[in-house]
């Protein structure tokens, strides 16, 4: 992370400089997706997709 003393921002940054789907990081940050119409359908993302998204934001 780049910025220690606002790790959250520096794990969004991170997440959108990856490409990861804006819906992907709110579901990592665990940030409500809204009151629009999708949001009280499925399960939502996986843990294996979640993990995929922070590996492609911070590669080994």
């Amino acid at each position: 992370m780049t910025d220690p003393r606002h790790p959250l921002y520096s794990l969004k940054d991170a997440l959108r400089d990856a490409d990861v789907s804006l819906d992907l990081q709110e579901a990592i940050l665990g940030h409500s997706t809204g009151g629009g119409s999708q949001a009280n359908y499925g399960k939502g993302h996986s843990l294996e997709r979640k993990q995929a998204a922070l590996m492609k934001a911070f590669p080994s």
